[in-house]
């Protein structure tokens, strides 16, 4: 049963296919009361939509390029999640992580009926200061790598480099490679920003931008910015301004 509001609300549409996002807009566009104020392809482009438009409703795809949905919450922490509706595909591991947390979530394809229904509980969120508790229990118990490697293999054209990570100060994505700058040295690598991550110790390495990660040994000082950001200085002198999406993890950072 479709429940009409008597004020407008806003809703931010994420997903990496379009015939996706056009099916979401068609649904939202038979309610008067939910306008639609941008849409989203890239993880990193939700969290600076949400920071940007601050919307009461998310309706969030699981899998996308860039940064998965459930690192889109993680990166924009509790006080700048708005009501969220998952959306997936066939993904058991995402399903059994819903299922024990007791988390509503649409499995593609959908109907109209079971669209409206999860997007009237999730509007039941809207007004809420802070993240439902098993919504906070999930991204807690997301699983993490136990131990990251002292040394991870850069594969450098036909060269493969074996990087200390404690001497990685910070990287940088250039395209669909990125650019690792160490005490020794820079080195380029034909893996992209995300895969590089995965390799890295997340309570050391931070994302602060959609284009660097940090290494927090390496930070010398941080300075306020304009509009709530940062420049990040390290110890080789480097200076980096931190990006609105990130600015969960910049508080993360600040907290440590």
């Amino acid at each position: 049963m479709k429940t009409e509001l008597d004020h407008e609300l806003t809703a931010i549409v994420a997903d990496d296919e379009v015939l996706a996002r056009k099916r979401i807009r068609h649904l939202l566009a038979k309610r008067s009361d939910i306008r639609v104020v941008a849409e989203c392809v890239h993880g990193y482009d939700v969290c600076d939509k949400v920071l940007e438009y601050k919307p009461d409703l998310l309706f969030l795809d699981i899998q996308m390029p860039e940064m998965d949905g459930l690192e889109v919450l993680r990166t924009l922490g509790p006080a700048a999640v708005p009501g969220v509706v998952f959306v997936t595909a066939f993904d058991q591991h995402a399903i059994r992580a819903f299922e024990l947390h007791a988390l509503d979530y649409l499995l593609k394809p959908f109907d109209d009926a079971r669209f409206y229904e999860a997007l009237d509980r999730a509007i039941q969120m809207i007004g809420k200061q802070q993240l439902p508790d098993n919504l906070k229990r999930l991204l807690q118990n997301l699983p993490r790598p136990e131990a990251f490697m002292p040394r991870i293999p850069v594969k450098d054209g036909i060269r493969i480099h074996f990087v200390e990570t404690a001497n990685i100060l910070w990287i940088e994505a250039t395209g669909k490679n990125t650019m690792m700058h160490t005490t020794d040295g820079s080195i380029k690598t034909a893996k992209n920003i995300i895969e590089v991550a995965r390799d890295l110790d997340p309570t050391q390495f931070y994302r602060i931008h959609r284009s660097y990660i940090v290494n927090i040994r390496a930070i010398r000082e941080m300075q306020s910015w304009h509009k709530g950001e940062y420049v990040v200085i390290l110890s080789d002198a480097t200076r980096l301004v931190t990006g609105r999406a990130f600015r969960g993890n910049v508080d993360l950072l600040m907290r440590r």
